[in-house]
């Protein structure tokens, strides 16, 4: 499935950053869901969101938010997507 410039099918994501996705899928913050990857926020150890998480073409995550009314908007990931890619945070 594409939604505008992102990719969110688990098989689409494989093909546009390879190996990574693999290594990705063994931490305990991404998970598979209906053919779709989402991004866990943990609450005082415990799973609080599940939020989707897509890549563009050119491979960068974003994570799905609401944007406040019933719209999804899409933000370049934060601290914990930067330490699982091993990659500086856009924040």
């Amino acid at each position: 499935m594409r939604n505008g410039r992102f990719f969110s099918g688990v098989e689409e994501i494989g093909e546009i950053v390879g190996p990574k996705l693999e290594e990705m899928l063994e931490d305990h913050l991404i998970s598979q869901k209906d053919g779709g990857l989402f991004f866990t926020y943990w609450v005082n150890m415990e799973p609080y969101e599940h939020k989707p998480l897509v890549v563009d073409e050119q491979g960068q995550f974003w994570i799905g938010k609401r944007d406040g009314g019933s719209g999804l908007v899409f933000e370049e990931y934060g601290s914990h997507m930067s330490r699982l890619l091993d990659c500086p945070s856009p924040e």
